[in-house]
């Protein structure tokens, strides 16, 4: 039978977390691991309809784009909306998991199944290194500490390198210092300049767990004052990274990408900033709310810009730059992939039964004028 251990593995095997923005809350975000499940559905977001599906299908856990948990939590009563959906989650034991951009900025995942289904070519990522929120983590250590000093650093996630763990590289050196008034130092005493054989010892992190890395270092270092650095890292050539940018293999306009987005992914309220008849090429794409990435899309080269919501600023900075808008809304340009991961669920864990939500959208009613 499967677990929730088995689908997180699977998903974070097509949506690696270190691939989701520093600012996201991807994962596990309830439930238990170990917990035995037969049934799955997947969803944009997690509300009150899907929750109750969710109940009412005995599901035992929910695939949700969007996290259920994203800012602190103090309180969880039901008294919110959220408290009563997590409340009624945790009473039938139904785990939820969110991939989010992680699944926006992987290989195959949002952003590339919309270029493939637009059939652009020579596609890459429109900001290279979201995979990026690295750096590169240089300490400065006595050999005798070394030990102490790594395992406490990997045990945050620190020298991580693809599928292996546990990675350093260290080399000797001589280090100074010359403790004032008040210092307590390990080594050596107040007044007295010290040379003292040390280690330079490097590390790859990740940027969003870094207070953790180094709140670890501080503990485990034994200099009151240990010296260290942070370099933040480039993305490497062909690397991957946030939205995709590619080129139609013929030229059409923009209005002609409007229809053959509507065609592909459905929506209600698909809009088109710009001239309907402005020919376009180099197409630029950001699933949900990446509309402040115009500015990227300007600097590719793009004449298009492919996304599911934007600001009204936002949308007029586009609109005189001279590169026309797609909106395909929100729920629009990201629900499509949650129907995907469903089937693709059931295939990657035949004994699973997997399915999408049947409604996890807002009520709209669109007035339609002459």
């Amino acid at each position: 039978m499967a677990t929730v251990r088995s689908v997180v593995e699977l998903l974070e095997k097509w949506w690696p977390p270190r691939l989701a923005a520093p600012w996201d809350n991807v994962g596990l975000l309830l439930g238990d691991k170990a917990e035995p499940i037969q049934s799955v559905i997947t969803c944009l977001t997690v509300t009150q309809s899907v929750v109750d599906e969710a109940v009412e299908s005995g599901v035992g856990m929910i695939v949700s784009h969007h996290p259920v948990l994203f800012n602190s939590v103090k309180r969880l009563t039901a008294e919110t909306v959220q408290g009563r959906n997590l409340l009624r989650l945790l009473a039938k034991k139904i785990a939820v998991y969110s991939p989010h951009t992680a699944h926006d900025s992987a290989p195959g995942g949002v952003n590339d199944q919309i270029a493939a289904l637009l059939r652009l070519e020579n596609v890459v990522p429109l900001k290279p290194g979201a995979e990026a929120g690295k750096c590169k983590l240089v300490v400065f250590v006595p050999e005798n500490a070394l030990d102490k000093l790594s395992r406490a650093l990997f045990q945050t996630g620190a020298g991580m390198i693809g599928k292996y763990t546990e990675c350093s590289f260290w080399h000797p050196g001589n280090g100074t210092f010359l403790p004032g008034e008040g210092a307590n130092p390990a080594i050596g005493q107040v007044g007295k300049r010290e040379n003292v054989p040390e280690l330079r010892v490097e590390f790859l992190c990740e940027q969003r767990g870094l207070d953790r890395t180094v709140a670890a270092l501080r503990a485990n270092h034994p200099y009151e004052e240990p010296a260290f650095d942070l370099f933040p890292l480039l993305p490497a050539p062909g690397g991957q990274g946030e939205g995709r940018i590619g080129k139609l293999s013929s030229e059409k306009t923009a209005w002609e990408m409007v229809v053959e987005c509507h065609a592909l992914l459905g929506g209600q309220q698909i809009q088109l900033i710009g001239p309907a008849d402005r020919a376009v090429n180099r197409v630029a794409i950001g699933c949900g709310a990446a509309g402040a990435w115009a500015q990227e899309a300007l600097g590719a080269g793009a004449d298009l810009f492919v996304t599911g919501e934007m600001r009204y600023h936002e949308e007029l900075e586009a609109f005189q730059a001279g590169v026309s808008v797609i909106l395909l809304g929100h729920h629009t340009s990201e629900r499509f992939a949650m129907v995907r991961m469903a089937q693709r669920l059931q295939v990657g864990i035949p004994s699973l039964k997997a399915w999408p939500a049947q409604k996890d959208d807002l009520e709209r009613h669109v007035l339609l004028g002459r």
